[in-house]
């Protein structure tokens, strides 16, 4: 112990030293490919090839939708908020001047998109952490089945295999909401589900690797190839998609980007070398999902929804919960 002034120092070398020892842990076992590729056959997880033919069927309707989402605990209870967001837009493959940006193409053209506030109160307000998400997957699974006349295929932002899960083993009333919301999405027609990221690592555990499946299959497999396994009804795909030309880069070309697509339906081979050829024609940026569910997530967030919470609740002078009343 040391004598405790305003001159408090600690040994940031020390942590550094630490994090440092830790940088092979960090970075993990090189994967070789013929090794892992052997290693998923064996799981009997086949490696299928995927074309991407100058033929696929346009023009293609899509609509996809996201949510902002806010919580605020308040002395007796917790207020959520959420800005809803569809977007739709037809694909052709064509040349059609980016409407939101203003400069550069996309192969999309009739892009609209409908908005929706919505808002509650959790009261007791137990368990939010478990409850809230479910809230925002009802409100998005309602807005893409009450909007899906615009789109022949609906497109989530993240995992339907995994929030199917979810909603299975939960409770309570907005585990039912969630789950009638899900029932008529399902209903409403097919369903994409593109993953932002996936910490997803039961695939890698299978065939003895202490790391993700997207690593696993980045290591794996070659441009345009897949592998396909059924999760909780859906068809989950794990794809690396090829290199593309980039109108922003001095290389002017990408490297190849492992992605996990989800499907609702068994017969979705033209429809994912569908998604997989738009993906190659939008040349502006690299990320794991196509432009229309891009453009939803960035749309639900140009409204923050958090603070007209705070307005709301400074203009009814509403108590917050104890921790948010401190001052110093």
């Amino acid at each position: 112990m040391k004598p405790l002034t305003f001159a408090f120092q600690a040994d940031a070398e020390y942590l550094k030293r630490r994090i440092d020892a830790l940088a092979p842990q960090i970075k993990g076992p090189s994967l070789d490919r013929e090794r892992t590729r052997e290693l998923l056959s064996d799981a009997g997880l086949n490696v299928h090839a995927l074309s991407l033919p100058p033929d696929v069927s346009f023009p293609l309707g899509l609509l996809a939708a996201d949510a902002a989402f806010a919580v605020q605990a308040f002395r007796h209870s917790v207020v959520w908020a959420s800005s809803s967001v569809a977007v739709s837009a037809r694909a052709d493959g064509g040349l059609h001047v980016d409407a939101l940006v203003g400069r550069g193409n996309t192969p999309y053209f009739d892009v609209e998109y409908a908005h929706r506030f919505d808002a509650g109160v959790l009261c007791p307000p137990n368990q939010v952490e478990s409850r809230t998400p479910l809230i925002r997957i009802a409100g998005e699974y309602r807005l893409l089945a009450e909007e899906g006349g615009k789109g022949d295929l609906r497109l989530v932002d993240g995992s339907i295999a995994g929030n199917r899960k979810a909603i299975k083993n939960a409770v309570g009333k907005e585990a039912e909401e969630a789950s009638d919301a899900q029932k008529k999405l399902f209903k409403s027609g097919k369903i994409a589900a593109m993953c932002e990221d996936s910490h997803a690592s039961d695939i890698a555990q299978k065939i003895g690797y202490e790391t993700s499946n997207i690593t696993v299959f980045s290591a794996a497999l070659n441009p345009l190839e897949y592998v396909v396994v059924e999760e909780e009804g859906v068809f989950v795909v794990y794809l690396i998609l090829p290199q593309k030309r980039l109108s922003y880069t001095v290389e002017r070309v990408s490297a190849p980007l492992a992605v996990r697509w989800e499907f609702s339906y068994g017969d979705y081979e033209k429809d994912l070398s569908a998604l997989a050829r738009l993906w190659t024609l939008e040349d502006d940026i690299i990320h794991p999902q196509i432009y229309p569910l891009r453009v939803a997530d960035y749309l639900t967030r140009r409204i923050k929804v958090g603070s007209i919470i705070k307005e709301t609740a400074r203009e009814h002078n509403l108590d917050l919960q104890y921790r948010d009343v401190r001052t110093t």
